[in-house]
């Protein structure tokens, strides 16, 4: 329950890593649609979210290992922007242009904290413990709980659903509705990579 102390709403494979296509031009995407919704949670008032990322491609522009945009200011998107950036979006801010140091075929632990407003409103991103991105995000408010959308996994759920694929192996997703330290995830990342069976 992500509402109990120490909780979180977490999807994993039964240990195995899941793969998507990343490609939405042929018809042949793939990606998890869930029924989470960040709004049900109050999210803007501070969330850790917790991943493992196998980057197989990177896109020539943008794609997310998970998102849902139901309108600019309520971003809530995680990804590359290019092949050497990353993407963070939060509420109305997107920071697309810190590097995120990833190469293709190589497993890595994602972490993304937001203090929300009454937190200082700092939207941090780490990869395998580094600070690579550091700045100030705004997410006053969201909408009426049930009536927001819900987050897609492998792809953004955008105006349109289906949008942004990544080309990826994901993993471990977890998502907390307080900040997490850095030490408490760490038993998750600790040199212990995902177990890929689709190959």
């Amino acid at each position: 329950d992500i509402n109990s102390p120490g909780g979180g709403f977490k999807w994993n494979n039964n240990k195995s890593s899941i793969t998507f296509s990343g490609d939405y031009s042929g018809g042949d995407e793939t990606y998890v649609s869930t029924t989470f919704d960040p709004d049900d949670y109050n999210l803007n008032e501070g969330f850790t979210v917790s991943f493992w990322i196998r980057p197989d491609a990177f896109p020539s522009s943008t794609a997310f290992a998970l998102g849902r945009m139901p309108q600019n200011s309520e971003r809530f998107r995680f990804g590359a922007y290019t092949s050497t950036k990353g993407w963070t979006a939060v509420g109305s801010k997107r920071a697309r242009g810190w590097d995120h140091g990833m190469e293709v075929g190589n497993w890595y632990h994602w972490v993304t904290t937001y203090s929300g407003n009454s937190g200082g409103k700092e939207l941090k991103t780490y990869i395998n413990d580094d600070l690579k991105n550091d700045v100030t995000a705004t997410w006053s408010s969201t909408t009426a709980a049930g009536n927001g959308q819900d987050l897609f996994l492998g792809a953004e759920n955008g105006t349109s659903t289906y949008t942004n694929g990544w080309h990826c192996g994901l993993d471990e997703v977890a998502i907390f509705d307080e900040v997490k330290d850095l030490d408490s995830l760490r038993v998750v990342h600790n040199g212990i990579e995902p177990k890929d069976v689709s190959k």
